[in-house]
């Protein structure tokens, strides 16, 4: 069986004090980092955001609902032009023949 190598907390401690006092270069990372600072930034400022977005919304229903009817009578209106002008070519297409020209 493969023997394994299980360190101290001596044998950590002089790890990390060699590599904090290698010019510099390397750090060992203690604390909560950006990752920390991130999670509690969004932590703060999504409740906020939530409340801000509902006080917008109620102020905005009124107009909303307005440009939400002004929609429906714009939709209702294109549809029944598109339905006018389809029923419009089927009357034009049933009543003229086609033209023979020379070459049929």
């Amino acid at each position: 069986m493969r023997q394994q190598y299980i360190p101290t907390q001596a044998t950590r401690q002089h790890y990390q004090s060699v590599l904090n006092n290698d010019l510099g270069i390397y750090k060992v990372q203690s604390g909560a980092g950006i990752g920390g600072f991130l999670k509690n930034m969004i932590k703060y400022v999504v409740p906020i955001g939530k409340s801000l977005l509902g006080k917008g919304l109620e102020i905005a229903k009124p107009e909303l609902k307005k440009l939400a009817a002004k929609g429906i009578d714009a939709a209702g209106s294109y549809a029944t032009k598109r339905v006018i002008s389809a029923v419009n070519k089927a009357h034009t297409r049933v009543g003229t023949k086609r033209r023979k020209d020379s070459l049929s």
